[in-house]
């Protein structure tokens, strides 16, 4: 038996729609939790996120992304300002998908962004091709659910003052998938998911970076999956391992690689990125030159421009 994504879209909206509770979300989300069994209690959960993944990866529209770890603070008084190359490169390629993270304070900091963020966030949603996630860490599983579903409401109340979220990033994500964490991570993202549709912004994008190989019933929850955050070096000794037959799972994998090399072309920045897929097509990727320890993502590398033009010459 094969279920089809169309089904197991109408199962979750269903358990969205029965459990949009504004008080006690984690009695809400368990509740749904305990229905979500019965209508795919025959198909082993490997299959359904292999299944997801080619119906997913045999869409016309399904382009490889780029995740932008914005971790840089949206000064706008400098010139010009410390977000202008996102800017540019939304409109230069408006056929690219941006993925954008904001990160104000390791997570939201504040009821409302300060100035440089509301100004940042306002430029970047005129670009109808720029996705924004809020940044929401789960300790590899250990933080308070408490904790996380504030994160959330905090990025949500954001959007009464237009500043909305259209999904989260959550680092620090699990890559192990024990009944206590599977489920840890299904109540978090079924609360993001009921949180942001409620705002009617629209389907929410939801990611986890467990930074390398995750277990692949994770495909079930998240729409991509970080499996791998590290060096250049580091990948080329330490490429990711896919068990047979998840590697379906790529068209919804990503890659973030620092401290490469200088002087990428546009060209091979291209042929990198098709060969972390072996050519079938990686869903998000971020490459830069950075190499700050700290911060890898604290600046535009000298090799963005050819990042970006080396994603969008795989649409062609």
């Amino acid at each position: 038996m094969k279920l089809s994504l169309a089904l197991l879209t109408t199962t979750l909206i269903t358990i969205l729609q029965t459990s949009l509770v504004a008080s006690a979300p984690s009695q809400a989300v368990a509740d749904s939790l305990s229905r979500l069994p019965t209508p795919i209690s025959r198909v082993p959960i490997e299959q359904i996120a292999v299944d997801t993944a080619l119906e997913k990866r045999s869409s016309a529209t399904a382009k490889t992304a780029i995740l932008l770890p914005a971790y840089i603070y949206p000064s706008s008084w400098t010139s010009p300002p410390a977000w202008q190359p996102i800017y540019d490169a939304a409109a230069a390629y408006p056929g690219v998908t941006f993925h954008v993270i904001i990160n104000p304070n390791s997570g939201p900091g504040g009821a409302s962004p300060d100035s440089e963020y509301q100004t940042a966030i306002t430029t970047l949603k005129r670009f109808s091709n720029v996705v924004l996630l809020g940044y929401v860490h789960t300790s590899w599983g250990t933080r308070s659910s408490d904790a996380v579903y504030a994160d959330i409401k905090t990025y949500v109340g954001w959007k009464s003052q237009g500043y909305g979220m259209q999904g989260i990033f959550y680092d620090e994500a699990p890559s192990q998938a024990t009944s206590t964490l599977y489920n840890y991570m299904a109540n978090i993202t079924c609360y993001a998911k009921e949180q942001i549709l409620a705002t009617g912004i629209g389907l929410p994008t939801i990611y986890f970076n467990p930074g390398t190989v995750a277990d692949v019933r994770y495909y079930t929850l998240a729409d991509y999956i970080s499996v791998f955050e590290d060096t250049y070096t580091s990948y080329l000794t330490n490429e990711p391992t896919f068990a047979p037959g998840t590697e379906l799972t790529m068209s919804n994998s990503n890659f973030m690689i620092h401290s490469m090399n200088g002087g990428w072309t546009q060209a091979q920045m291209s042929s990198f990125i098709s060969s972390l897929s072996n050519g079938d097509g990686v869903g998000s990727v971020f490459l830069t030159s950075n190499s700050d320890p700290s911060n890898p993502y604290g600046t535009f590398g000298a090799d963005w421009t050819e990042f970006v033009a080396g994603v969008d010459a795989l649409r062609h």
